[in-house]
């Protein structure tokens, strides 16, 4: 007798997620099971694909949803939003299904979209289409604070080498603190296609899949524009507040020791030069002494920490991070640029920074900047250094990071960076 086709994605015992193996990194996989109660005593040397039919389901389905969510999509924008969280639990289904049902995926995947949440991840198998967008997975999560609705996204493209991958977006829907994120990997070897169809089908880039998502919840999230200037200015504030706390010592030594002879040399020198006719005025004076004062500043940084040593400091302050790359917008209108050598050395190390300190001090905003986080962030090892660095944009419409390592990162991790830029300055 012919066994019949299973109907039920649950009766599957089989993995077939390995095309999505890519978004899950191994050891944070393993973390997270362990933090469900699972060691590795439980498990052996097994694999994340073995691990399918060894372990409960429901954990298995939950760690590999958070692994592909938050493992490897590094390009994170950060919209304002207007959303009703009953209205969206009320009717995200029916987009959802609209989105699948549009696509070529099996008809059994199609119907296993449940209102509480579904994971078609492990079940792909290899039967997508090249150019299917479709839903692989819904989950809420309400614990701890957390109030949110998170969602993965697929895109089947083609690589240059002729495989054909998942691109995944993830999207994130904060209800307590009304933000949307969106989450994607900058995937660069895709093939453009080499027919009318397969181009229009596989065309996309980061902005473009981000719209995507976007116009699809345009009937139930309300996105609001956000006060770029505002935005900046916290960024401004974050990045500044680091390097006071950092410098703050060492700037007070240098004032308390050489500001009255600094002054006075200003006076002398220009005594020099001025006539009746010809003279300075106290503002011109005070500019002037306090780029004297930058640049003796920096010089003495220079020669009292050597390399790494003002990390070793941020760490000991219990700083959260610190900036290696500033660009800004003074008050006057004059733009800037300054950065660090590397991401283990603060932007305060390098001389150049102390010659525009003055602009920057008085600078209306950050355009853009980057910072290197300690991963460590709630200093629970004063010797552990380890920093991830992360690029910054204010957009016209979100704001716009960008994890730069190309390690796995995790939720924390992540949360607590965001956390952290829309909040503003704490330390």
């Amino acid at each position: 007798m012919t066994s019949q086709p299973a109907t039920n994605l649950e009766s599957i015992d089989v993995f077939l997620g390995n095309k999505l193996l890519d978004y899950v990194e191994p050891i944070e996989f393993f973390a997270l099971l362990n933090k469900h109660g699972i060691s590795e005593d439980n498990i052996g040397s097994s694999s994340i694909s073995e691990l399918y039919s060894l372990i409960p389901r429901e954990i298995y389905n939950k760690v590999f949803f958070d692994c592909v969510m938050f493992n490897h999509l590094k390009n994170i924008f950060i919209y304002n939003v207007d959303v009703d969280k009953e209205k969206f639990k009320s009717e995200i289904i029916d987009i959802l299904k609209e989105i699948n049902d549009s696509s070529n995926i099996p008809s059994v995947m199609k119907s296993f979209i449940k209102e509480d949440g579904f994971n078609l991840m492990t079940k792909l198998g290899d039967e997508t289409n090249l150019g299917d967008k479709f839903v692989l997975g819904l989950e809420y999560v309400e614990n701890e604070g957390i109030d949110q609705a998170r969602l993965l996204f697929s895109h089947v493209v083609l690589t240059k080498s002729g495989k054909t991958i998942h691109n995944v977006c993830g999207v994130i829907i904060d209800f307590s603190n009304q933000k949307c994120l969106i989450l994607l990997r900058n995937i660069v070897d895709l093939e453009k296609g080499d027919t009318p169809d397969l181009i229009d089908k596989l065309k996309i880039t980061l902005p473009s899949y981000r719209d995507w998502v976007i116009n699809k919840f345009e009937n139930i999230i309300e996105f609001q524009p956000h006060d770029v200037e505002e935005v900046r200015l916290r960024m401004y504030e974050i990045c500044k507040n680091f390097d006071e706390v950092l410098l703050r010592e060492d700037r007070a030594l240098v004032t308390e020791k050489l500001e009255s002879r600094v002054s006075q040399n200003i006076n002398d020198y220009l005594s020099q030069l001025t006539t009746e006719e010809i003279t300075v005025s106290n503002a011109d004076k005070s500019s002037l002494k306090n780029s004297i004062l930058s640049l003796l500043n920096g010089a003495y940084v220079k020669s009292k920490y050597k390399s790494k040593d003002l990390q070793k400091k941020a760490k000991s302050l219990k700083l959260d991070g610190y900036p290696t790359k500033i660009q800004y917008t003074s008050s006057k209108f004059d733009k800037g640029a300054t950065q660090s050598s590397s991401k283990s050395e603060p932007v305060a190390s390098s001389e150049i920074y102390h010659s525009i300190y003055n602009n920057f001090s008085e600078a209306s905003s950050l355009d853009k900047w980057c910072i290197a986080w300690f991963t460590d962030y709630q200093h629970t090892d004063p010797k552990n250094y380890d920093v991830i660095q992360t690029t910054i944009y204010v957009r016209l419409q979100m704001t716009q990071v960008i994890f730069l390592p190309t390690r796995a990162l995790n939720e924390e991790l992540i949360s607590h960076v965001i956390r952290k830029i829309s909040d503003g300055p704490t330390n």
